[in-house]
């Protein structure tokens, strides 16, 4: 099964409809690939969908252990995919690609061999042809902005048939002669292609097409300039024409001045050619002139037009014939940005091209274009930056909060199943010694703690906020000392919590300490008992 041409399958699967991504659960390029070159009636408006449906439900079905969707709630999304496809269905896309040409026979490109190439890196490739090389064969080239631009001159443009009436074209180069006495050279002494160069330099609308001996250069003016805002514009476009084969019998098609005061023609490597008059355009021209020659075999062609709906055309065999002569290269319009970089870098700009107060204006325009969006993408970079980090601060804040609560519960959990008082506090430091930077003893730390509350507490201390808080401070100073460094104010503030609530139970009050303590009974001073009595018997063992 032959598989769709290379950017029509990114293009379908770009128009799929979200719907139908989801409700084939992430198989819908699959899917695609499946259908080969059957996919492309997704292009066609007219086609009949119906046995698309039954190959997608079949295919969808034989990766899922159950049926996917409804067949009419697939006709619908297969519907709306195609609608979709061919509401926006970039022209460019219909071509072949190079090698490989076709002739539409349309509106956009006439009879000639036309093709595209995936990106301008790929026509940046395409260059390094050794056919695009060759000593013998000098190739010119011309870079227009819109794909379905013909190759019209700007005195073509003026005329509503396209087509250059010899007395009008007489009389522009006479009254242009005439207007020029005194207001620079002398143009009644020159030649008639000099006089139109120069008059193609300072405005004069003309029948010369600017071309370059440099591709790239060509390439620059195709992207030069943006499209106009909501332009449907996918793809611009490169012309090459073999010069030195239709030199040969078409001479009076190429201007080369002579004169050397038109420094952008010499800074462009440019050239011109001359729209012959009358009905004929400059494409049909030469086309026409190599079957009149018999230089090109048109046996069995039919000139029959392309139906305006036609959505691909086909590489033939008198496409592959004209190639040679005369053809249109289609480049996606991508990326226009990196494409005017990447020849910034090969000294191929505004400032070179023109080297003039025009060029240099232009120039420094550009870069003030690209400065600013480079500031705007800074910022906007920097932003998300911070946003980023400010959401990864709070993440972080929320894990050590959920962290310290958990470990709260915890010890609270110890102490209502009868926890010892040294024991919890004990525990509190092991749950969080692997954040001290040193070895600990959790005995010797929790009998120094209990040891130092009981020159912290005062009667009632759980009553009072400033109690409570003096408390605190001991113990945070305390903790900083034994090594427990940014930890001591949140430990100082888990140890208030544990000693209150010990005081409270052994003391018999309420979460608010509002009920009257037991009589004869003081918990810590019996723990202090305890600690001086344990010291005591060590003293005696040492001995």
């Amino acid at each position: 099964m032959n598989e769709l041409r290379q950017g029509v399958f990114e293009y379908l699967m770009d128009s799929a409809p979200e719907a139908l991504k989801a409700a084939a659960r992430g198989e819908v390029a699959h899917v695609l690939a499946s259908l080969g070159e059957r996919g492309k009636l997704l292009l066609d408006g007219d086609a009949d969908l119906s046995e698309l449906a039954n190959l997608v439900s079949a295919e969808l079905n034989s990766r899922t252990s159950k049926s996917v969707l409804e067949e009419s709630e697939l006709h619908r999304l297969l519907e709306d995919w195609r609608t979709a496809a061919v509401k926006s269905r970039p022209y460019y896309l219909s071509l072949p690609v190079w090698p490989d040409f076709a002739a539409p026979n349309n509106p956009v490109d006439g009879l000639l061999p036309t093709c595209r190439v995936h990106s301008w890196e790929h026509f940046v490739e395409v260059m390094r042809d050794p056919n695009q090389n060759r000593a013998r064969h000098e190739i010119i080239y011309r870079g227009q902005r819109g794909y379905n631009w013909p190759l019209a001159s700007t005195l073509t443009r003026q005329f509503s048939d396209g087509s250059i009436r010899d007395e009008d074209r007489d009389a522009l180069l006479m009254y242009f002669r005439l207007a020029m006495r005194g207001r620079g050279p002398d143009l009644t002494l020159m030649e008639d292609e000099d006089v139109w160069a120069y008059g193609q330099h300072v405005g004069l609308a003309t029948p010369l097409l600017d071309w370059s001996k440099s591709p790239f250069v060509s390439l620059y003016f195709a992207f030069a300039e943006p499209d106009p805002e909501n332009a449907a514009n996918h793809s611009r476009a490169v012309f090459c024409l073999d010069m030195t084969r239709l030199k040969v019998a078409l001479s009076e098609l190429f201007v080369e001045p002579r004169s050397n005061d038109n420094a952008r023609l010499v800074s462009q490597a440019g050239l011109f050619t001359l729209t012959p008059s009358g009905s004929e355009n400059f494409e049909s021209y030469i086309i026409n002139a190599l079957q009149e020659n018999s230089a090109i075999d048109f046996d069995g062609f039919e000139d029959l037009p392309t139906p305006e709906n036609g959505f691909e055309f086909p590489a033939n065999d008198i496409a592959r014939k004209l190639a040679p002569y005369i053809c249109k290269i289609h480049i996606p319009n991508e990326r226009r940005l990196e494409c005017l970089a990447m020849l910034r870098k090969m000294n191929i700009h505004h400032g070179s091209l023109f080297p003039d107060p025009f060029g240099a204006a232009q120039y420094c325009n550009d870069w003030l274009v690209r400065k600013i969006k480079e500031d705007d993408d800074e910022r906007k970079a920097a932003e998300s930056a911070r946003i980023a980090a400010e959401a990864e601060a709070k993440a972080a804040l929320s894990a050590e909060r959920a962290e310290a609560a958990s470990k709260e519960a915890e010890l609270k959990s110890h102490s209502t199943v009868g926890t010892s008082l040294d024991d919890r506090v004990k525990q509190l430091i092991a749950l969080n010694a692997a954040s001290f930077n040193q070895e600990i003893d959790t005995s010797s730390w929790a009998k120094s703690i209990i040891q130092n509350y009981s020159n912290l507490e005062s009667v009632d201390w759980v009553r009072k906020e400033t109690t409570r808080a003096s408390v605190k401070r001991g113990f945070a100073r305390q903790l900083g000392l034994l090594g427990a460094g940014s930890l001591s104010n949140r430990l100082a503030d888990q140890l208030v919590d544990i000693f209150a609530d010990e005081y409270r139970h052994r003391n018999n009050l309420d979460f608010e300490g509002k009920k009257e303590p037991s009589i004869g009974y003081d918990f810590f001073a019996a723990a202090r008992a305890n600690m001086a009595k344990e010291a005591s018997k060590e003293g005696r063992e040492e001995t």
